[in-house]
This record gives C-alpha cells, sequence and structure tokens, in this order.
C-alpha cells in the first residue's frame, strides 16, 4: 500500500468523522485488529486535531465499555462487521474508500495525540494521555542513537494498546520507510514469523524478550539470512542466554544487526533510556539488566525513600523527567499528584515521574534496572498490576480474600497464580468473572483454596510463603 492510498483512505475517515460532528479535543476510539485500516484511523483522528483511543476487540466487552467511556470518547473506529459492544456511541467503518485531500485541523497543546490504557492498582485500569511534542521529541532524541531512512522496513508486531506500537508505526511513517504489519496468527507462529521477516525485508525488528526467545528458537530450527539492521528489545528484562545465541546463528548467515534494549514506562512515551546489548554484555550469565543511558530530551534522577537524590551506586527509584513525560492519568487527580509530583531535586523545580522501579546509577551514568517497589509485574511485555486482579477476585461472590502471585518456574514461562479465602467460593464462577472482567494476559493460570493467607511477623501478606506453596 502506498503512502497516497493510505492518505487517501485516512482522508476517508476525516470526512465521517467531520459528518459526525467530531471537533479537535474530541477522543475518538479505534477498536480494531491490526491492520493497515488502524494506521489510516489513527493519521485521521490525529489529523483532526482529536486524541486516538486504542480499543482491541479481543479484550472482554466490560473492560473496553469501561475504557470507551473512562476516556469520553465520541465515536469509534472499526472493522467491517466488528461485533459492537458500544451502545449509543457512534460507529466509523473504515473501509479504504478514497477521498480528496482534507486540510490538518490544528491541535491545542493539551490534547494528547493518544490515551492507552495500562493495569490500574485500584481494581481498573487507567488511561495515560500523551502529548504530541512527547512523541515528537522522543523521535528527535532517537535519531542520535539510530539511523533510520527510507529504506527501511518495520516490522509492526504489537498491539496498538501497547505503548511499543507507537515506536513501530510512527518510526516508519516519520521517516519515509515501510510498515511490515505482523497480523495476530503469523506473530504467535515464531516460523512464520521468521518466514515473513526474510520475505518482506524486514530491517528493524522490534521484540519483547520473552517473545523473543521464541523466535530465536525458530531460527535456531530453521536459519535463513535476514535484512535486519535493528533489532529492538523492550517491556521487560532481557535474557542474556537467548541474545547469544541469536548472535551466533546470526553470524553464521552473515548477520549483523545492532541489538539495543529500551527501558521506559507508558508514562514517559515508550522508552527513555537504551543500551547497545553486544557481545560482552551478554557474556554475563546473570546478574542487573543494563538499561543503558537516558535519551537526550530525558532527565533522570535517582530518589531514596526520604525524597533525596542517592549518590552513584546506590540504590533507589528511578524520577524520570523532561519533555517526554505524558499529561497524565485521566481523570484521576490524586494519582497524577502523587505519580506526577512536582518538586526540586536539586537543580531547579520541575516535573517528574516516580517509575516505581529499583536502580543503581554507575559512574559512568549508564543505568541498572534491579526489579521493582511495589506489586507491579510484566509479563510478555504487559504492565500488569496484581492489585487490580486482587481487587476484582475480592469483590467475586464467596471470596474473603484474596492475593495473587507470579511463579517462576526453573523451567517454562512464568504465571499468574492466584490464592483465595472463603467458606462458600465457587473456584469455577471465580474463573468465569475473570474471563468476563480481564484480558487473557491477566487472567490467572491456576486458583488455589487456602483457609487462610500467610502473613509475615510484622502482619502483612507474606507473599514469598505464598509463592513456595505449591
Amino acid at each position: 500500500m502506498s503512502y497516497a492510498e493510505l492518505a487517501a483512505a485516512s482522508y476517508d475517515v476525516r470526512r465521517s468523522l467531520a459528518r459526525l460532528g467530531i471537533r479537535p479535543g474530541d477522543r475518538v476510539g479505534v477498536y480494531m485488529r491490526r491492520s493497515w485500516r488502524v494506521v489510516a484511523a489513527i493519521i485521521a483522528v490525529i489529523d483532526h486535531g482529536c486524541t486516538y483511543v486504542p480499543l482491541d476487540p479481543d479484550y472482554p466487552a466490560a473492560r473496553v465499555r469501561f475504557m470507551a467511556e473512562d476516556s469520553g470518547v465520541r465515536a469509534i473506529c472499526a472493522d467491517p462487521g466488528t461485533p459492537w459492544p458500544f451502545e449509543g456511541t457512534a460507529e466509523i467503518q473504515v473501509t479504504g474508500a478514497e477521498a480528496e485531500p482534507v486540510p490538518s485541523a490544528e491541535r491545542a497543546a493539551d490534547v494528547p495525540t493518544h490515551i492507552i490504557y495500562t493495569s490500574g492498582s485500584t481494581g481498573t485500569p487507567k488511561g495515560v494521555a500523551t502529548p504530541e511534542h512527547a512523541v515528537q521529541e522522543l523521535f528527535r532524541s532517537a535519531a542520535e542513537r539510530f539511523s533510520f531512512s527510507t529504506a527501511d522496513a518495520w516490522s509492526w508486531f504489537h498491539s496498538h494498546c501497547f505503548d511499543f506500537s507507537v515506536w513501530e508505526i510512527w518510526g516508519a511513517l516519520l521517516h519515509g520507510g515501510c510498515i511490515v504489519v505482523i497480523g495476530t496468527e503469523v506473530g504467535r507462529d515464531p516460523w512464520r514469523l521468521l518466514d515473513t521477516l526474510a520475505d518482506q525485508g524486514v530491517t528493524v525488528l522490534c521484540q519483547v524478550p520473552s517473545m523473543f526467545k521464541y523466535l530465536t528458537a525458530a531460527l535456531v530450527d530453521k536459519p535463513r539470512p535476514l535484512a535486519l539492521r535493528y533489532l529492538v528489545l523492550g517491556g521487560e528484562a532481557i535474557d542474556h542466554h537467548t541474545i547469544r545465541t541469536w548472535m551466533d546463528v546470526r553470524a553464521g548467515t552473515g548477520g549483523h544487526e545492532s541489538v539495543v534494549n529500551i527501558y521506559g514506562p507508558t508514562e514517559t512515551t515508550v522508552f527513555s533510556t537504551c543500551a547497545l546489548v553486544d557481545r560482552v554484555t551478554v557474556s554475563r550469565s546473570s546478574g542487573p539488566t543494563d538499561i543503558g543511558y537516558p535519551l537526550r530530551h530525558v532527565r533522570t534522577a535517582v530518589v531514596g525513600a526520604d525524597g533525596r537524590v542517592v549518590p552513584i551506586g546506590a540504590q533507589g527509584e528511578l524520577w524520570v523527567g523532561g519533555t517526554g513525560l505524558a499529561i497524565g492519568y485521566v481523570g484521576r487527580p490524586e494519582l497524577n499528584a502523587e505519580r506526577f509530583p512536582t518538586v526540586d531535586l536539586g537543580d531547579g523545580e520541575a516535573r517528574w515521574y516516580r517509575t516505581g522501579d529499583l536502580v543503581q546509577q554507575s559512574e559512568s551514568g549508564s543505568f541498572e534496572y534491579l526489579g521493582r517497589l511495589d506489586a507491579q509485574v510484566k509479563l510478555r511485555g504487559f504492565r500488569i498490576e496484581l492489585t487490580e486482579i486482587e481487587a476484582l477476585l475480592r469483590r467475586a461472590p464467596g471470596v474473603r480474600d484474596a492475593a495473587v502471585v507470579v511463579r517462576r518456574p526453573p523451567i517454562g514461562e512464568p504465571s499468574i497464580v492466584a490464592y483465595l479465602t472463603g467458606q462458600d467460593l465457587d473456584i469455577r464462577q471465580v474463573r468465569v468473572i475473570c474471563a468476563d472482567q480481564l484480558p487473557a494476559h491477566m487472567i490467572p493460570a491456576g486458583f488455589r483454596r487456602l483457609t487462610s493467607l500467610p502473613l509475615n511477623s510484622n502482619g502483612k501478606l507474606d507473599r514469598i510463603a505464598l509463592e513456595r506453596i505449591p
């Protein structure tokens, strides 16, 4: 599909928005599966001076309805024939009909380009509103670390509900490159994915480490030349053994792409730091993950429990500032005040985002990731607040209390396990409630009934003891 055809399809969506009375500053849902239609809809919404809100048709209907209502969408772009769970909301079907050019609308500085929902600790997802300048600054700074061009073909592997997609889509478009859409079925089959990468000449591949592990296994099974220039890993801690194996196989087929590990929460616009991963890095079998140096537009500070910056080499929470910060959470003023404080950390008063990540900074300025300070985890790149799952479980009939942990076996994939107490609880009913309310990546793989939850000497939940329960 050419840029001209993509533009024409976006003009058609723009005209539909105008007919519905959608104005600059309004919010528009994008309820579609990964395809060129999503890109056309996103371009149209942004050019109309509006905010796009990604909604995944594979999520439970109750969850996508909440996201649409919470964000205040006035219309929703959809694939033709998609089941419609949004009663009373206008639908725009993206068909690809060509239309005459429409001038871009003015965008107010406080109008975000997109609102992406992440797991919320209070029991409901929270929408992160990102401004246009934050996306622009990301790519301006990235230009100092990467050398992208019109000749690049970018894989688009991740759902538009995952902020990695912002990097994949706009990385291609802003450099005049090609987007290679990786369909859901292909993405689930590492051998088909490998064939697609080779056949389509993909030069920029973006992967979450847990998924990259399967692609590496497929490459070991079926070595073949690839046109890759960059392998970008993000969303969770990298696995040195997997990357080492990938490098070994690629060397045998003449491959020599740069491997880059990126770090950053949605609240800081895709990523804030990055590190080049080489053979020296992956020769270490264990230890902290090097997440590299901040991008030019990013400010960083390592802050102790007393709210003061700690010395180089000491551990503390990573705070991120600069022009890449999100506007904040939609309709959550108290949470915004907590997570986006405006304080003076020794270099003048500024707005910061508290990541909740424990890090330490080396003398050279790079950061090492040491873990989380709360119950947030990442599985297959998805950010999950275990407390959101616990809050849902506690509302289930017959459940007196609930706790959720991630089990990480020596062999195999990590999984979420829920522990429940209550004499009258029905685990089958609890499973149904989870399936109705949670996306697939948040549904516990196992449920255990206990007479009581283990507590430590301070009377708090003992999660370590829970993880030991078979």
